[in-house]
């Protein structure tokens, strides 16, 4: 309860009286303690006001400054998200064309197979070209070097001879021949 000016002057004379005046200044003294009292507290409590008004603006602040970080956070988690979200595309886009290339690799590579089929190195041991036919030679000679050499194979002696006329010499051997490029076997 606060101090009142008023009220107390009113308990004063009430209590004074016809009082001596030892007992005045009793009250007197007694109602100043009251009013020094008073004012001391009322002091703590505009002091006290004080520390919860700093405190109070202190939290504000430090509220204000939660409130810009979330802010910039949010900001920051959306920018994040939109490029997780762009890498996201991006990455189907890369797995699309990966697989678009798996399926064209797939389909090179059984070309390939069916062109080195076309064109492997057929051993005369399995077959021979047929008579008069002109074909590529896969020829090894004693040291092991091996040339391609265009040939024509003669099936009546049975011989082979380079396109230039020339027999194969002793030490060079047929081991494989195909049909030439664009023939058929």
């Amino acid at each position: 309860m606060t101090w009142n000016q008023d009220r107390e002057r009113i308990i004063a004379a009430a209590e004074l009286g016809d009082a001596p005046a030892k007992t005045a200044v009793a009250l007197l003294v007694d109602a100043r303690k009251r009013a020094y009292d008073a004012v001391r507290e009322s002091e703590a409590q505009k002091t006290a006001a004080i520390r919860l008004r700093e405190d109070l603006v202190e939290r504000t602040s430090e509220r204000d400054a939660a409130r810009e970080e979330v802010k910039t956070l949010r900001h920051n988690l959306m920018a994040i998200t939109a490029q997780e979200q762009e890498r996201t595309e991006q990455l189907a886009m890369a797995e699309a064309a990966c697989r678009r290339d798996a399926t064209a690799l797939g389909e090179v590579q059984a070309e390939l197979a069916v062109l080195k089929a076309a064109h492997a190195w057929i051993k005369p041991t399995d077959r021979l070209p047929a008579d008069d036919a002109r074909v590529l030679a896969l020829v090894v000679d004693v040291n092991g070097a091996e040339l391609i050499e265009i040939v024509n194979f003669i099936a009546c002696v049975p011989q082979w001879r380079f396109d230039y006329g020339n027999e194969l010499i002793d030490d060079e051997i047929v081991v494989g021949w195909m049909p030439l490029p664009g023939r058929a076997r």
